[in-house]
């Protein structure tokens, strides 16, 4: 999932309760940047959408959803739903394991090696625009990667690939 921010100020209704524990301050997002959505939690009535500041930190922050619009509404396939204590659509590990998020920030090498497991499948999960380049099929299992002409063996069913040898986001040309 993809949002995209349009305001810095959260919409505040009458009865709103008090700020998002850790929320990402309006100096840490851009308006009209896309963000991926890496984990959804509903509390006291408030939609909370958990992702990656401009700062690029390894941990997804909080933020109010009224800040974003829908860019791309798939969800990820590593989603699962839990209402245990209130809503949670995040990916199994995140919801599983108690304080997974303060462990993430705290540096806990089993949450940062999870997270970042899971943040990679889903940064390239899903199309982006400001994607141009694509990847070439060589076959059935191999693509190149047109900046440095490596090629590698990929069996990926996401929208982008990586290059394994410069790194670069790529479009996989077997899902357009």
């Amino acid at each position: 999932m993809k949002v995209k921010c349009v305001r810095l100020n959260p919409v505040i209704e009458p009865g709103d309760q008090s700020p998002i524990h850790g929320e990402l301050s309006p100096d840490q997002l851009t308006v009209g940047r896309c963000y991926v959505v890496y984990a959804i939690e509903v509390r006291d009535g408030r939609a909370i959408l958990w992702i990656d500041s401009d700062y690029r930190l390894q941990w997804p922050s909080p933020v109010d959803a009224s800040l974003f619009v829908v860019e791309a509404g798939a969800v990820s396939r590593l989603w699962v739903v839990t209402f245990t204590p209130h809503l949670w659509i995040a990916p199994r590990p995140c919801i599983e394991s108690e304080f997974f998020f303060d462990r993430l920030t705290d540096g806990d090498s089993e949450a940062v090696a999870a997270f970042s497991k899971m943040k990679e499948f889903m940064d390239l999960e899903f199309t982006d625009q400001t994607v141009e380049a694509t990847a070439r099929v060589i076959d059935d299992a191999w693509l190149q990667c047109p900046n440095c002409q490596d090629a590698w063996e990929s069996q990926h069913d996401s929208a982008l690939v990586r290059c394994t040898s410069c790194q670069a986001i790529l479009r996989n040309p077997r899902i357009e």
